[in-house]
């Protein structure tokens, strides 16, 4: 663990539970300064979980792959929806993608939805 996380740990001994939660969390956002980018418009958004290796972040939780936009924890608009991109715009690239290039693709017909409730 980093130090980081240990002052989290650190955190539990104290009375209330909220305060431990946003004195935590606060300190690993504000110090590891973690962010998320979409790969189809560079737009950037602060990763929810603090931590290196993620590609979730509140607005800005999808991902493309070829044909097919799968959303997980973090998306407001593709949460756990798994949808086919119909003549996909040159623009929409595979990896990362944010609400607000699915928002676009949607209101232009490109998204059909496949499956919700996808795990």
């Amino acid at each position: 663990m980093s130090k980081k996380q240990n002052s989290v740990t650190v955190c539990l001994k104290q009375k209330s539970t909220t305060n431990v939660y946003r004195k935590g969390w606060n300190t690993i956002w504000s110090e590891r300064n973690i962010r998320v980018m979409c790969d189809t418009c560079s737009s950037t958004y602060d990763s929810f979980s603090g931590c290196k290796d993620t590609n979730q972040a509140i607005g800005c939780s999808a991902e493309v792959y070829n044909s097919t936009l799968i959303g997980f924890y973090g998306s407001r608009v593709a949460d756990m929806c798994k949808y086919k991109i119909i003549n996909k715009p040159a623009y929409v690239k595979n990896g990362i993608i944010c609400d607000k290039c699915i928002t676009k693709l949607q209101k232009a017909n490109h998204l059909k939805l496949i499956e919700e409730g996808v795990w």
